[in-house]
């Protein structure tokens, strides 16, 4: 969900993606380097997933998924309703 929301970021004239990396996939590879950013960043995570056993990693790991989850429902609320989530949420 998140990569098709990232992939049309860049497609609408009213949106921005602010991830840089992404941004600098896309402004050297284009559409396919949005691909590439969102495979890297899967695979981040489930690489992270096998190397923290602990609790207290456990809990890290949710904490960052859970900061990634409100990021990528950023991304289709601007898309779906051109405003910010937190703009909406605010105001």
């Amino acid at each position: 969900m998140d990569l098709v929301a990232t992939v049309f970021l860049f497609l609408v004239p009213y949106a921005t993606e602010l991830n840089p990396l992404t941004t600098l996939f896309y402004d050297t590879i284009g559409l396919p380097g949005v691909l590439l950013a969102g495979t890297i960043y899967a695979v981040l995570v489930v690489l992270i997933g096998y190397v923290l056993s602990k609790p207290v990693d456990g809990v890290f790991l949710i904490g960052v998924a859970a900061v990634y989850g409100v990021c990528a429902t950023n991304n289709v609320v601007l898309l779906l309703f051109r405003e910010p989530i937190v703009e909406q949420l605010v105001l």
